[in-house]
């Protein structure tokens, strides 16, 4: 009995969501006064060609980011200033910083800190976990993604 405690808890962390840090300068971020939230990547437009059955075709083109990554976004955003008292605005202010988030599917992003002289500050990478017991529904991945950005910022990290 005790061996499956053991192994259970084992696969547990070997499948939790999990965070890479990096700091590069902690004094300036505990000195940034406001954050702005963003993409770290500009989204760009993709072309599809679809034929119909004659000889028309169709272009169509998608431009923007998915539902998911703007979700995402003004999820962390809210998190962000409702659980955990960061001063998160729209756009970049005198003595501001950015959070630039980069998701990767629906279980990974990469966020970087940066000062308004666009400077690196930190950079942090969050993956949610690869089991069903660990894996995060797209809302609780935003709000883990936005408690690893708090810590960051607080200096818990």
């Amino acid at each position: 009995m005790r061996f499956l405690a053991v192994l259970f808890s084992v696969m547990l962390l070997a499948g939790c969501a999990n965070t890479e840090e990096k700091i590069y300068i902690p004094l300036s971020l505990s000195q940034i006064n406001s954050w702005a939230l963003g993409f770290q990547y500009e989204a760009g437009a993709r072309e599809f060609t679809q034929k119909s059955s004659g000889d028309t075709e169709v272009r169509i083109i998608n431009e923007g980011r998915s539902g998911n990554d703007l979700a995402l976004r003004d999820d962390i955003f809210w998190s962000l200033k409702d659980d955990h008292s960061i001063k998160v605005v729209k756009s970049l202010k005198s003595g501001g910083g950015r959070i630039l988030i980069h998701p990767v599917g629906l279980s990974s992003v990469s966020v970087v800190f940066e000062d308004e002289a666009k400077e690196p500050l930190a950079r942090i990478k969050i993956k949610s976990g690869t089991r069903n017991a660990t894996y995060k529904r797209a809302d609780d991945f935003a709000k883990y993604v936005a408690e690893a950005i708090a810590d960051v910022i607080k200096g818990k990290k």
